[in-house]
């Protein structure tokens, strides 16, 4: 506004400056204040910055002062009421405003609007509200206001009885507690608007809140109210907004809700309802938008919900447990811009009349039990941008009409029983945005080539290919035939074990098996019980002792008996890895596409675990042993003994499902840093493990590159060798990605899907080629190359090294070089505890060395430290005290040898230590 500076100088008589909803920035110019006859100031909607000149406050005749929608900061001066005293409207919302809401604006007792919501504003809700009687608007939502001494929401409740005129209130978005009163209802006729959430309130709905008859809004979303619905909210007429969303309420939806023939819009997600949607749903005829998504509301849809012509931006019913089918009257909802049905039980097939919801964008049916094919009618949405028809049980082949909806950004047809070819064009050319995993009959995995026909030839070659088939297996037969007479001959004095392919054992001799249980026969232990190592008659057996203490002990039995029930050919990942496991042509390990698909395979089951199951999953211990591959190379996640149930921080089962223990959940060289140090599970920590495993069996796809020689690569082409380098280096940037140290600076298990298969659509893309003149790699290749990845595989290694390096034993004597090293290798984590200050130069006892090999399967060793200065890497309100940990395996000299480089460290102000 600099540009007015001299035009302000020559206006004094001017009364109203309106400067609203321009591009204006800058400062509030001086001259402002010397406008004394000026009535209204508006600034609104600018880019205006800085503090308001004190000059504007002093501006005697202002009956009108709206600022909002800027960049100001500072606080509004004390007496500001003394000092504007025709003050008729305040308005400062959105801005940077501080300090507390001047109490002299409540002395003010003409004003009608106060407006100062979306400020930075602190302290309380002055007194002295109650003495404006022409008050109509009070807003001061989104601040950080609390109540102070006597004051609470009764008191100021009933303070505003006074205000007749009020029309509008506002507290909504502060750190308020308390009750909501029953005086509530006391509040002015006049009242359209009541915003109440987003505070701490608790308690029940007051059945007094049905005696504001004129309210059109009501919100109390986002607090922690209980009880049930009032049914008097049904005598509210006149209500279109209800917003009770984010509470804890409970019960059934009033059947009064009926009543509100006005509403449009009605938000009732995140609560503990319970029972069917009432029937009088259907007298909703204005309402554009409904979400009651998040509850434990049954049974089937009501006739008529999916028929409301009024509808128009979203329809909500996802997380619940709704049933039946899909009404054929959902083509009613021609408006609808979202429709979330995802997470119920829903059955049958999806209508093909869907077509008539023109307007669709978003469509979620994500795990119910729909089943049938993919209606090929969805491609007449031409706006549809979202598709999710996921985890549930749809066959048949994939709608190529599908490839034609050009809006569609987004394809998730995850673990269904689709099969057939993939589309080639539209959303499918990007593989990144279309997931479709879980299918096993889906040419994803399987090959999908027609076969040729060429008329009687083809029909003579069938009928002679059968006879001849059927005289192979007649002589396979009778060749099987003797030789299985004579195994049983032969295996008649084998032991009863084999003999008997589900042999009862008695307790007692699972005792002797187990030599009573020896602890050095524990192989693990899991969420449910411990697995025992024992030998029956020669044979290695494992036994698993149920916790019958455990909290869903039963279940998870049953589940892992289940588990048995499906035989996984082709063993784990840990046996191709190191090279157990070959194939039907001889070659060892797997192929770089392969191991890329494995990747997919367990990134897609973390996925799900992480973002698409009703309650998050973390598997807390995966690692290649844990991976196993079907006969289709399909690769499953296993052993969920240690995995982890993350609730929500507002659900009551938060407290109680979460384990609280400082005990290393995981494998060793798989545990992310944080857990070290006593951090809970987390994904971020599955993550980690996916990583490394990751690294773990893609280093060879980098050697195949860099020295194809050694992987029978001496014919690849250099742009072979480029199409693989581009695709490492997308495997490369996720391991990295997954790997940093800091949690929250890891990638999401989404994003990870993602990479992945942009990595195999590379390969595919390369594979789709025609190499007929294959060139030999030259030199430059090679240089190439190594520029490319040394920088990525050196972090990586560095990265890793604790888990790519053992410790050694290194002596009984303080070496300071060798002990750094060993710190560097064996340290899991260090960290402060918090405690008083210990003088300097503290002795560090031996009872500081914690064992807790039993817990962790794997023995480390915690060493505490009282030292000079903090260790690197701490702030400054931290302590020269701490813990530091390490493992796994360490001899009895290299726990010395790091308990006296520790010590000393410590004493010396941690001279060899930096946070590299």
């Amino acid at each position: 506004m600099d540009q007015f500076h001299h035009l302000f100088q020559n206006l004094s008589s001017l009364t109203v400056l309106s400067l609203g909803t321009n591009s204006l920035s800058g400062p509030v110019p001086y001259e402002l204040g010397r406008l004394q006859r000026l009535q209204v100031l508006d600034l609104t909607i600018n880019n205006l910055t800085g503090t308001i000149p004190p000059s504007i406050y002093n501006i005697s005749s202002l009956v009108s002062l709206v600022l909002a929608s800027n960049n100001f900061w500072g606080q509004f001066p004390r007496n500001i009421g003394e000092t504007l005293p025709n003050l008729l409207v305040f308005n400062t919302c959105f801005n940077k405003f501080t300090g507390e809401i001047p109490a002299s604006l409540h002395n003010l007792t003409n004003i009608k609007v106060i407006r100062a919501a979306h400020n930075l504003l602190e302290g309380t809700i002055p007194p002295g509200i109650g003495n404006l009687p022409f008050l109509e608007m009070y807003n001061v939502g989104f601040n950080k206001i609390v109540w102070d001494g006597d004051q609470n929401l009764d008191n100021f409740i009933k303070s505003l009885s006074n205000n007749s005129q009020l029309n509008f209130l506002a507290f909504d978005g502060n750190l308020l507690e308390g009750v909501i009163p029953i005086s509530i209802g006391n509040l002015s006729k006049h009242l359209s608007k009541l915003f109440m959430g987003g505070n701490r309130f608790t308690g029940n709905i007051p059945e007094s809140i049905g005696y504001l008859t004129g309210l059109n809004l009501l919100n109390m979303s986002d607090n922690s109210l209980t009880g049930v619905i009032p049914r008097e909210i049904g005598n509210l007429k006149g209500l279109q907004v209800l917003e009770l969303a984010g509470n804890q309420l409970v019960g059934r939806i009033p059947d009064s809700f009926g009543d509100l023939g006005a509403l449009n819009e009605i938000n009732l997600s995140k609560n503990k309802l319970e029972g069917m949607i009432p029937p009088s749903f259907r007298n909703f005829k204005n309402v554009l938008s409904m979400d009651i998504s998040n509850n434990m509301l049954n049974g089937s849809i009501p006739n008529g919900v999916f028929n409301l012509p009024s509808l128009s931006s979203v329809l909500n019913l996802s997380r619940n447990l709704f049933v039946g089918h899909i009404p054929e009257d959902i083509s009613r909802l021609e408006s609808v811009v979202s429709l979330d049905l995802s997470d119920n039980k829903f059955s049958g097939s999806i209508p093909s009349s869907i077509k008539g919801c023109q307007s669709l964008e978003k469509l979620n049916m994500a795990r119910n039990h729909l089943s049938g094919p993919i209606p090929k009618t969805l491609a007449e949405l031409k706006g549809l941008e979202l598709l999710d028809v996921s985890s549930n049980q749809f066959s048949g082949v994939i709608p190529p009409e599908l490839q034609d909806l050009h809006a569609l950004k987004f394809l998730n047809l995850l673990f269904n029983n689709l099969q057939g070819g993939i589309p080639s064009g539209g959303i499918f050319k990007d593989i990144s945005k279309a997931y479709m995993e879980g299918n096993p009959r889906l040419c994803i995995y399987t090959s999908c080539r027609k076969p040729r026909t060429h008329g009687k030839l083809l029909k003579v070659s069938i009928i002679t290919c059968a006879v001849g088939v059927m005289a192979i297996c007649m002589i396979t037969f009778l060749i099987l035939k003797r030789k299985a007479k004579k195994s049983i001959k032969s295996t008649s004095s084998s032991s009863s074990l084999r003999k008997q392919p589900f042999m009862k054992v008695s307790y007692d001799e699972l005792k002797r098996a187990t030599e009573d249980f020896n602890p050095r026969n524990l192989l693990g232990v899991g969420s449910f019980g411990s697995v025992f190592k024992g030998v029956i008659q020669g044979v290695d057996i494992a036994v698993k002792v149920i916790d019958l203490k455990a909290n869903g002990y039963y279940k998870g039995f049953i589940a892992e008996c289940d588990a048995l029930r499906n035989f996984l050919s082709n063993g784990s990942l840990e046996e191709w890895i190191k090279g157990r496991k070959i194939k039907s042509d001889g070659s060892v390990g797997l192929s770089l596409e392969e191991r890329v698909n494995v990747g997919i395979d367990i990134a897609s089951a973390l996925d799900y675990l992480h973002n698409d199951c009703e309650t998050r999953v973390v598997h807390c211990d995966l690692k290649p042993s844990n991976i196993l591959l079907n006969e289709e190379m399909v690769a499953k996640v296993g052993d969920f003994g240690l995995a982890r149930v993350l609730f929500d921080a507002s659900d009551d089962r938060h407290h109680a499902s979460i384990s609280s223990t400082h005990v290393l959940k995981g494998s060793i060289g798989y545990i992310p840093p944080e857990y070290g140090l006593g951090e809970k599970p987390s994904q971020a920590g599955d993550v980690y493990s996916f990583g490394v495993l990751f690294y773990g069996f893609e280093k060879n796809a980098i050697m195949e590159v860099i020295d194809p020689k050694l992987k029978g690569l001496i014919d690849i082409s250099g742009a072979q060798l480029h199409t693989k380098l581009d695709s490492l280096n997308k495997i490369v940037e996720v391991g990295l990605a997954c790997t940093a140290y800091a949690a929250g600076e890891r990638i999401d298990m989404r994003d990870v899907l993602r990479l992945l298969k942009e990595a195999k659509d590379i390969l595919g893309n390369a594979r789709e080629r025609d190499w007929k003149f294959p060139i030999p790699v030259k030199h430059k290749d090679f240089e190439f190359l190594i520029k490319k990845l040394a920088p990525p595989l050196t972090a990586v290694i560095l990265a890793v090294s604790p888990i790519c390096y053992p410790p050694e034993s290194l002596g009984q004597t303080l070496d300071i070089q060798r002990g750094a090293t060993l710190f560097n290798r064996a340290c899991i984590g260090c960290h402060d505890t918090g405690g008083n200050i210990i003088q300097p130069g503290a002795t560090l006892f031996t009872s500081d060395l914690q064992r807790n090999g039993v817990d962790t399967e794997e023995e480390i060793f915690r060493v505490t430290y009282y030292g000079k200065g903090r260790m690197p890497g701490f702030g400054e309100k931290c302590t020269p005290r701490g813990q530091c940990t390490f493992g796994p395996r360490l001899q009895d000299e290299e726990i010395k040898l790091l308990s006296e480089f520790v010590k000393f460290q410590a004493d010396q102000g941690w001279p060899n230590v930096s946070t590299d």
